[in-house]
């Protein structure tokens, strides 16, 4: 190659590393005028651009947080590194988002991709995302909050929610103890940990157990699908009702107790252990109560005109 020619090509490599660097690359935050995201002076390339992947390091000088005009938005991803920490404080709409530090939620935000990550995260709005949500840390809930996913909303760790209420369009997988004012499920639920809630419980698809479980109601737990018990106990503190249609069974199950009122709707409850009823029973359709040992009413059974078979 000659000497005009290696210039040339050295011009056009510079120009190239340069426009992937800075519009496709990955920008980090510096926090050199302080908290607002849309100041350019606290990035260490600028403003990160669209189609951008910003980071969070742990080096920053001031957490991201604040606001000057506008949040800025457009990217493929947004990474907050282990150790960091970032406060979303208005509502944005990006690719994705990684969280292995501490994330603060403070506006809704629609996420096209994944919300994943090992960190910890305090929500106080919405969040909706055409992929899954990945909760590795903590998550603690300052306000009633709707998670949205078209897959799964999966926590590892413990839920902390007070009195405020959590609901989840979509698939839930339970890891860790949920403490929240009530919970709604509209799809599926794995449960393999604790529940307790001031309100109620609804799981309107099917339940699988991967543990022994204590769900805890100062409402009405609520099962509108059937119940996968995988040989796992399942108690629940409160009342609860079993099915919305006689085909929503519950099997699989190791032991089952109720402390409260049981409204059974289902044809079929079947467990290896004992079933025990501590609160008044009623039938809303035609029952067979199948178990290995025995089954115990510690309160009044109300039929409905409606057959009891116990096997």
């Amino acid at each position: 190659m000659n000497r005009k020619n290696f210039l040339k090509f050295s011009i056009y490599f510079a120009f190239f590393a340069l426009l992937l660097g800075g519009v496709w690359g990955q920008t980090n935050w510096i926090g050199t005028n302080g908290t607002a995201w849309d100041d350019p002076g606290n990035w260490d390339s600028g403003l990160p651009a669209p189609g951008n992947e910003p980071s969070i390091p742990v080096v920053a000088s001031n957490w991201p947080s604040t606001v000057n005009t506008s949040m800025p938005t457009g990217w493929t991803s947004l990474t907050i590194d282990n150790g960091a920490q970032a406060t979303i404080p208005v509502e944005i709409s990006i690719n994705s988002i990684t969280n292995n530090g501490d994330l603060t939620l403070d506006a809704n935000i629609t996420l096209s991709g994944s919300l994943t990550g090992t960190g910890t995260s305090t929500i106080n709005a919405d969040i909706t995302t055409t992929g899954a949500q990945t909760y590795d840390g903590a998550v603690t809930l300052g306000a009633t909050v709707v998670l949205t996913a078209n897959s799964t909303v999966t926590f590892n760790d413990e839920v902390i929610g007070s009195s405020n209420s959590l609901t989840i369009e979509g698939n839930a997988k339970f890891n860790g103890e949920v403490v929240a004012g009530s919970l709604e499920v509209n799809g599926t639920s794995a449960i393999n940990a604790d529940i307790t809630t001031t309100g109620a419980q609804t799981y309107d698809g099917a339940v699988t157990l991967g543990a022994t479980v204590v769900l805890t109601a100062d409402g009405t737990v609520t099962f509108n699908d059937e119940v996968i018990g995988s040989s796992n106990s399942l108690s629940i503190t409160g009342d609860a009702v079993f099915g919305d249609e006689d085909t929503d069974t519950i099997t699989g199950v190791k032991e089952l107790t109720v402390t409260g009122t049981s409204t059974i709707n289902t044809t079929t409850i079947t467990t290896t252990g004992a079933q025990t009823y501590t609160g008044a029973v009623t039938l809303g359709a035609d029952v067979v109560l199948t178990t290995d040992s025995i089954v115990t009413f510690n309160g009044t059974v109300a039929g409905n005109s409606k057959n009891l078979t116990i096997t």
